[in-house]
C-alpha cells in the first residue's frame, strides 16, 4: 500500500512540476524541440555580399530569385556596398516563396525596407541578374521585367564586355540557366528536355541565368 501511495505522490509532483514549467512559459516562448516560425522581420546586423547578409537574431538570409557578382568578379564590391546602403543596422521585412531556406539553411527571402523591395531594386540598378530556383517562381515574371528594362539601359552589369559568343546556347526545360553547347552540364542534358537558344539575349529574356562552370 505505502508503494502506491509513493506511485501517487510521485505522480503528483512532476505533473506540478509541468504545470509550472507552463505557467512560467512565456507567450511568445517556443516549446524546446518545436520548429520556430520564419521570421517576418529581422535586424541585419552584416552584409556578407552582394545577396546575402545576417541577422542579429542569428539568422542568414539569402535575397531570393536574383544573384550578384561573385568576390573578385566586376562590380562585386559595388553590389555589396549597395546592400549595406540599403539594409545595414536596419530592420528588413522578409516575405517567403514557397521553399524558405537553401541548402546552407539560409532564409530564401525577398526584403523590403522603407517599402522598397531591395531584390528588385538590385535588379534594376543592374547589380545583380535575376537567378531562379524551382519552385520559387512568384516574382519571377516582375524581376525578369525589370532585368529587361536594366539591359536596354546597359545599366552595371550589362554595360561590361560581352563573353566571346557561341552559335547557340542551350539549357534543360527543367532548369533556370542556360550554358554552352561543350560544357559539361549541357551534354548531360536528356534530348528531351534539350532546348536551344539562338542567342544570351534569348536567354535573359526568358529568366535564365549563366551557367557559372561553362559563362556563357
Amino acid at each position: 500500500m505505502a508503494g502506491k501511495n509513493r506511485a501517487t505522490l510521485w505522480i503528483i509532483f512532476v505533473l506540478c512540476m509541468a504545470g509550472g514549467l507552463f505557467l512560467l512559459q512565456q507567450p511568445g516562448d517556443v516549446p524546446p524541440g518545436a520548429r520556430r516560425p520564419y521570421p517576418s522581420e529581422v535586424t541585419v546586423k552584416y552584409v556578407a555580399d552582394g545577396d546575402s547578409f545576417g541577422a542579429e537574431e542569428g539568422h542568414k538570409v539569402r535575397l531570393l530569385n536574383i544573384d550578384t557578382p561573385e568576390y573578385g568578379e566586376p562590380l562585386s564590391k559595388q553590389a555589396k556596398a549597395r546592400l549595406e546602403e540599403l539594409i545595414l543596422g536596419k530592420d528588413v521585412s522578409l516575405a517567403y516563396d514557397r521553399e524558405k531556406k537553401d541548402s546552407h539553411g539560409r532564409l530564401l527571402c525577398h526584403v523590403y525596407v522603407d517599402d522598397v523591395w531591395v531584390n528588385k531594386l538590385l535588379v534594376a540598378e543592374g547589380l545583380a541578374v535575376v537567378y531562379v530556383i524551382k519552385p520559387n517562381l512568384e516574382k519571377m515574371s516582375d524581376l525578369i521585367a525589370v532585368q529587361n528594362a536594366a539591359r536596354g539601359r546597359k545599366a552595371g552589369i550589362w554595360s561590361l564586355p560581352v563573353p566571346l559568343p557561341e552559335a547557340h546556347y542551350v539549357r534543360s526545360r527543367n532548369s533556370f540557366r542556360f550554358h554552352r553547347p561543350g560544357c559539361k552540364f549541357a551534354r548531360g542534358i536528356p534530348a528531351r528536355n534539350l532546348e536551344k537558344l539562338s542567342s544570351r539575349d534569348e536567354a535573359f529574356g526568358k529568366g535564365l541565368s549563366p551557367c557559372r562552370n561553362c559563362r556563357p
